[in-house]
């Protein structure tokens, strides 16, 4: 099949040897409060498909931290200073970046494990939210006294709603369909194209491409659009700049394998880090569900909603 795959990945620092363990990430569904929730971000904390650090905002201002991971990599036993912080993931706690909040101790369990849940106020919840839309990368820490653990937030969005991407923009995701395989164009074995509508705003001058979306398969596999891919379902989404105010929408056309379009989600990332020589850390994630067939009806442009 003629696509680009590749696996996610976050890092385990062991801050008193500097090495660096690379663990396998791959997105996990998490469960909800009964509450009403306004916002989410996760973030991935281990290497199972489970294994996930969700960070609940609810209507009502304050916020819950679910951490369910069996496969961190964590000291048995430990115990863990928990933050939440404006910044990266660096190769040494010394660079971690200014700290939004401060959390309850967090211990592990055998061979690693954490299993809290931790209540986040109104007003640190509101602190996140407001480094988010200024555009700020966050990250979940836990440091002991000889490893720490870091790994990225990102927006977990939802079909038919929208998510800020930092200060720069806006996308909502409307439909999210199969395609037939267009007249001379051809897919490498029994694969499938999947294409997503896609509609983006801008809050500041901003830039766009399609080729910053990826569809993450249930076992944690990336299938990206490849760069000069023949098909692309109309209208494309194609890329470009836009001014404050100005939108972009089409579809994004990506080919997977038939066994996995069922049970996709939309990854959007920054692009290609040069100086780390990695893809950067998703910022968004909108599961679709089940791929609808395709349907001959009018391209939807999607309607202002409240943003994350």
């Amino acid at each position: 099949m003629a696509t680009h795959r590749r696996h996610r990945r976050v890092a385990l620092a062991t801050t008193a040897a500097g090495a660096i363990v690379i663990v396998s990430m791959v997105l996990g569904a998490g469960g909800v409060s009964a509450a009403t929730v306004a916002y989410t971000w996760q973030a991935r904390m281990g290497g199972g498909a489970a294994d996930l650090a969700i960070l609940y905002v609810y209507e009502a201002g304050n916020a819950t931290l679910r951490i369910r991971a069996s496969d961190t990599g964590l000291p048995a036993r430990s115990s863990f200073a928990a933050t939440i912080r404006k910044g990266g993931c660096p190769s040494t706690s010394l660079l971690l970046g200014t700290t939004l909040v401060t959390l309850p101790r967090v211990s592990s369990g055998a061979g690693g494990a954490v299993q809290k849940t931790l209540a986040v106020s109104a007003a640190s919840a509101k602190k996140v939210r407001a480094a988010w839309n200024a555009g700020n990368r966050l990250v979940l820490v836990l440091v002991g006294r000889s490893k720490f653990w870091c790994s990225h937030f990102a927006a977990v969005g939802r079909r038919g709603g929208s998510v800020r991407v930092g200060s720069q923009q806006v996308h909502v995701v409307t439909r999210a369909e199969h395609w037939a395989t267009p007249p001379g164009v051809s897919i490498e074995g029994d694969g499938i194209y999947a294409t997503v509508y896609v509609r983006i705003t801008a809050r500041e001058q901003t830039e766009y491409s399609d080729l910053s979306y990826g569809l993450l398969a249930p076992d944690g596999t990336t299938w990206s659009r490849p760069i000069g891919a023949l098909g692309s379902r109309s209208p494309d989404l194609g890329s470009g700049d836009l001014a404050p105010g100005e939108s972009a929408e089409g579809w994004v056309t990506i080919a997977v394998p038939p066994d996995d379009h069922d049970s996709l989600t939309l990854v959007y990332e920054g692009g290609f880090d040069v100086s780390a020589w990695s893809w950067e850390e998703p910022t968004v994630y909108v599961p679709l569900g089940k791929l609808a067939d395709e349907t001959s009806v009018a391209s939807p442009s999607p309607s202002p909603m409240p943003t994350t």
